[in-house]
């Protein structure tokens, strides 16, 4: 596989202005359905800072239900109706901000029809909503962005940077699944390197990132355990974030079965 090296920003399916406030959906049956589920007490998100910041206006419950950094800061705040987080890209944060407000098609559509490749930038886009998905705790946007990233890394044909190796691991903790799934893809790396620059390289990202030799060694026994060394042989539930055991929708599905037809049934939830 070739290894995308590209450094571009990511790019959006949904572009937003530096200073735009977002707010919900106003036909009148869409804010009926909106009253029933989420009441109507809001809260602003200051996302982004200095001349990049958007402002998103969101239901409270909404975001509570969905998100565990929200419901702890909900409970131990519960007056608060405005939040900042200056070190969120709102370009990556309307993918979330779209998603709750049911707009689910349109990012799989963005990302699989496309087949995702490194001159779209779809990859770096899906990896830094993992990101935003991970530190918020948005757990079923987290799975899906696993899921879409992991897919465009096996249509692309591509392995990750070492760069967006490293980023994983600067940005998750140790056991998350995005953690999991850059070690299974480092060792596929390492196993069809040969002898140069490019092995050196990884040697030199094993040696900074010690939690990434653990890994390593600990994928490394699983492989002589079963032979599987593959990524997009495993099942895609092996790299969500939600408790094992718990219902998947993707209880059988790898990276190479996740197409189109899947992802937008993965997010049949009527557009608002």
């Amino acid at each position: 596989m070739p290894w995308c090296h590209s450094r571009h920003s990511p790019v959006s399916p949904f572009p937003i202005s530096a200073g735009k406030i977002l707010s919900p959906p106003t036909t009148h049956k869409q804010c009926l359905m909106l009253f029933r589920n989420y009441g109507t007490v809001m809260v602003q998100l200051m996302i982004g800072s200095g001349q990049h910041r958007a402002v998103f206006e969101m239901h409270k419950q909404l975001l509570g239900d969905e998100s565990l950094y929200f419901r702890k800061l909900f409970a131990a705040r519960p007056g608060l109706n405005t939040h900042s987080l200056p070190d969120i890209n709102p370009a990556t944060f309307v993918f979330v901000y779209k998603w709750l407000y049911g707009n689910r098609k349109s990012i799989a559509q963005f990302i699989v029809l496309g087949r995702i490749n490194c001159e779209q930038e779809g990859i770096r886009a899906m990896l830094e909503l993992y990101f935003v998905a991970y530190h918020l705790q948005f757990t079923l946007i987290e799975d899906l962005a696993m899921e879409l990233l992991g897919n465009g890394y096996f249509h692309s044909d591509l392995y990750p940077s070492n760069e967006d190796i490293e980023r994983a691991y600067n940005k998750t903790e140790p056991g998350s699944a995005l953690r999991r799934y850059m070690a299974r893809q480092f060792q596929q790396k390492l196993l069809t390197s040969t002898a140069g620059p490019s092995l050196g390289e990884l040697h030199g990202l094993l040696n900074r990132q010690p939690s990434l030799a653990v890994d390593f060694v600990l994928q490394s026994r699983g492989v002589l355990t079963n032979g599987l060394w593959r990524t997009e042989t495993l099942t895609v539930c092996e790299f969500h974030a939600h408790p094992r055991g718990d219902p998947c929708p993707t209880d059988l599905l790898t990276f190479t079965s996740i197409d189109y037809a899947y992802a937008t049934g993965r997010c049949d939830v009527p557009d608002m």
